[in-house]
């Protein structure tokens, strides 16, 4: 009785702040967005927009410059934000401005937030507001990952395919649309400069240079909700300290708050000097936020996102059936294999 109450009342906030139904001409702005803009869609032409407009591209989510980055700023002891903008960040970061979708942004942005297992009911302010925030992760990350420039499958989606799949799933359809989009407007304006730029699944990399991650590494923290997999890594950290700051803990049975306050709980559990530390974020959304904090304080700060499923032995998403499969031995055997 209390997880469904809470259920009807997290039910009708949300209704009161969605305002109805998505008018149609946002409907209609957004497909003549998609086919205005379809060159997109295509993985080479995304890529070479990028080298155009940040120069340092890494489109293969397995390549090794990204986790040799990571481990050069850790024996350095430098700080580092590593990044990822997939479809749920896209949809935040979409609402830092107005747009000719300004009902549709909205309501996929608060569809995105009440995904999470750490979530809260946005009104337009907090939308607003974690917007801007987004916007400011970017601005301040060494390494962002983007949607698009990663050939997994070699087939380019068509104008006509993701039309028809927005009328399906408004919110991955936009997010994953947003996240082209939203990405190439900020590097048009310069903001994605001087940074490395690889795959939204960057993470599979690191996943799979992992051992290489803890040995350079002094320390270690885990963000996440798999105590497994952080009982694996302080087994193969050996002498290493091992920290877990457990995120995702709200049950399905609590009342949606109101606020993000868990982001400054969470933030609070984190060391405040983190020179020389690899922090490891599962955090969704909020992994963003949590790695800008761990570079403030001088660490390194890595959103790996699912890449904590595929280490806890788990294939959650539909991209890890694409994983080939001496790189899915080598994953399945990380923490066994020297």
């Amino acid at each position: 009785m209390r997880k469904l109450a809470s259920e009807l009342s997290t039910r009708f906030r949300v209704w009161r702040l969605k305002g109805g139904s998505t008018p149609e001409h946002e409907i209609k702005a957004f497909r003549d967005e998609v086919a205005q803009n379809s060159w997109s869609l295509d993985q080479t032409e995304l890529a070479l927009f990028y080298r155009g407009h940040c120069l340092d591209v890494v489109p293969d989510a397995y390549a090794p410059e990204i986790a040799q980055r990571i481990c050069s700023a850790l024996t350095a002891g430098q700080p580092l934000s590593v990044i990822r903008i997939g479809d749920g960040e896209a949809n935040l970061l979409r609402c830092r401005h107005e747009s000719p979708t300004n009902h549709l942004d909205r309501k996929i942005a608060r569809k995105s937030i009440l995904n999470q297992s750490d979530r809260f009911i946005a009104d337009d302010d907090w939308l607003r507001k974690l917007g801007s925030w987004m916007e400011n992760s970017i601005r301040e990350a060494d390494i962002v990952g983007v949607l698009g420039i990663w050939p997994h499958t070699d087939v380019a989606p068509s104008v006509e395919k993701l039309l028809s799949r927005f009328e399906k799933n408004r919110r991955g359809v936009a997010g994953n649309w947003y996240g082209r989009q939203e990405m190439c407007g900020l590097a048009k304006d310069g903001f994605l400069r001087d940074k490395i730029i690889g795959s939204a699944h960057l993470y599979l990399g690191a996943v799979v240079h992992m051992r290489k991650l803890l040995e350079a590494s002094d320390r270690i923290i885990c963000m996440t909700d798999k105590d497994v997999v952080v009982a694996k890594i302080a087994n193969v950290a050996g002498d290493k300290e091992v920290l877990h700051v457990p995120v995702g803990r709200q049950t399905s049975d609590m009342r949606a708050p109101d606020d993000p306050s868990f982001l400054e709980q969470t933030e609070a559990m984190l060391p405040k000097d983190l020179t020389g530390t690899l922090v490891l974020i599962g955090a969704g959304l909020w992994a963003e936020f949590y790695a800008g904090t761990v570079k403030q304080r001088g660490g390194v700060g890595v959103d790996i996102g699912s890449g904590f499923d595929l280490l806890a032995g788990q294939s959650t998403r539909s991209i890890h059936q694409y994983i080939p499969n001496d790189i899915q031995n080598k994953i399945a055997n990380w923490d066994t294999a020297e």
